[in-house]
């Protein structure tokens, strides 16, 4: 619950930020370092703009699945499924 209400709180779209964790996370494996924590904080600078697009914005995108697709670098499949806008 405190991630939630920590993206919130620093503007973020939640599902995306918490997509982006996901993604993100096992790539940094068992020991992450400072560095690598710091740079996915809610408040950080560096994270991708679709974690900062409210839901009504990505809706108006086309190609939205394939920028979040392009993200994805795991071995397994994601689905993704958004309902109308």
């Amino acid at each position: 619950m405190s991630i939630i209400e920590t993206a919130k709180r620093n503007t973020l779209d939640v599902y995306g930020y918490l997509f982006y964790l996901l993604i993100i996370l096992p790539e940094f494996g068992n020991d992450p370092t400072e560095a690598q924590l710091e740079a996915i904080m809610p408040w950080s600078m560096t994270l991708p703009a679709y974690c900062r697009q409210m839901y009504h914005g990505i809706c108006n995108e086309r190609d939205f699945n394939k920028k979040m697709l392009k993200n994805f670098s795991g071995g397994g499949k994601i689905i993704i499924i958004f309902s109308k806008c």
